[in-house]
């Protein structure tokens, strides 16, 4: 997907508690001679659909608990939430906020919570027992991801600098911690790299933190994850897998998944 294409979409979505820069939905020019030059989410039956979608997501899984929110995990357990769940919500709670409802105060809860459950490396443990203890330690890349960008749109949306001197600090974590600093490849998280997960790439991310953190790492990690998204295409279907190693050749076994699974099918989009 065009990075400008997809930025132009996250700033198309919007929230704030006050001010909203990019209320949802409304219509934003690509800028890249894209077909008609624009990406429409306009008032129509679609965003409707989408936001209520959104509300009944916030409905049935986004828990509250004094200065804190989680998101439940739509699983075995419920009382468990996973730092993927909480990145989700913080850039869904940016995308839907409109001119007439703020998401900002979810927002600044689900952060909250990430703050509260980070090891020593500045990152979330992955996975926590609703609000009172660490399942599984340290962290996963994916969801710091979602999270540092989520912190980046909310610069943009609310216009507070307090998100981009926290999304400054996400970012430098996530570079020094889950990158490897000779190839630029991700790491799963900040405590193993046995294997890589294509689905963890997010260049639209990428191309958002060089405006916040080493525009130079973040050009070279682009092209090495790409190089490893490409090589690890299935040659006949065209489809990643859920684990590779660092030629991008897919791994299986006790090792991770060979075949095109759940976390593989986030790769694609």
């Amino acid at each position: 997907m065009n990075n400008k294409i997809y930025l132009s979409f996250l700033l198309a979505a919007s929230f704030a508690c006050a001010t909203v820069n990019y209320p949802y939905p409304q219509e934003k020019s690509y800028g890249n001679g894209s077909v008609n030059g624009v990406y429409s989410v306009t008032s129509d039956a679609g965003s409707s659909k989408l936001l209520t979608y959104f509300q009944s997501f916030l409905t049935n899984y986004y828990v509250e608990s004094g200065n804190y929110a989680r998101i439940k995990f739509n699983g075995t357990n419920d009382n468990y939430t996973v730092s993927e769940g909480i990145g989700y919500a913080m850039l869904m709670t940016v995308y839907f906020s409109s001119s007439t409802t703020s998401y900002q105060t979810q927002f600044d809860k689900l952060w909250a919570y990430y703050q509260n459950w980070e090891n020593g490396n500045g990152l979330m443990n992955w996975e926590i027992n609703g609000f009172s203890s660490v399942v599984s330690s340290n962290g996963a890349t994916d969801a710091e991801e979602d999270v540092a960008l989520a912190l980046c749109m909310a610069y943009y949306q609310f216009g507070d600098a307090s998100y981009k001197t926290a999304a400054q600090t996400l970012i430098a974590n996530i570079r020094k911690y889950e990158f490897d600093q000779s190839t630029y490849l991700h790491k799963p998280g900040d405590a193993w790299d046995t294997y890589k997960n294509p689905s963890y790439v997010a260049p639209a991310a990428y191309e958002v933190f060089k405006n916040f953190d080493n525009s130079t790492f973040w050009t070279n990690a682009l092209a090495a994850n790409y190089t490893l998204l490409k090589a690890n295409q299935n040659s006949t279907t065209g489809l990643p897998s859920g684990w590779s190693d660092a030629n991008g050749t897919p791994v299986g076994g006790t090792a991770g998944y060979i075949a095109y699974d759940y976390d593989a099918v986030s790769a694609p989009w």
